[in-house]
C-alpha cells in the first residue's frame, strides 16, 4: 500500500453522505478513497478500450466514453 498523505478538503456534506451511502463505506475517508479509485479504474478502462479500438476491433460504446 502506498504511503498516506494528510489533506484537508471542504466538501458538500450532503454529497459526501450520498456517496458514503452509495458506496456503503464506513467512514468519510473510505468514501473518498473508494471514489478516487473508481475514477482511476475508469480512466484505465478507457485507455484499454481506446487501445483495442485502434487495433481495429469494433466496440459498441453505449455510454459515449470513447468520444473523449
Amino acid at each position: 500500500m502506498a504511503a498516506k498523505v494528510r489533506k484537508q478538503f471542504l466538501l458538500d456534506p450532503e454529497l459526501l453522505r450520498k456517496a458514503r451511502e452509495y458506496l456503503r463505506a464506513k467512514t468519510d475517508t473510505e468514501t473518498v478513497e473508494r471514489a478516487l479509485k473508481a475514477v482511476a479504474i475508469d480512466d484505465e478502462l478507457y485507455a484499454l478500450q481506446a487501445d483495442i479500438a485502434r487495433e481495429g476491433v469494433e466496440i459498441v460504446d453505449v455510454y459515449g466514453r470513447l468520444e473523449k
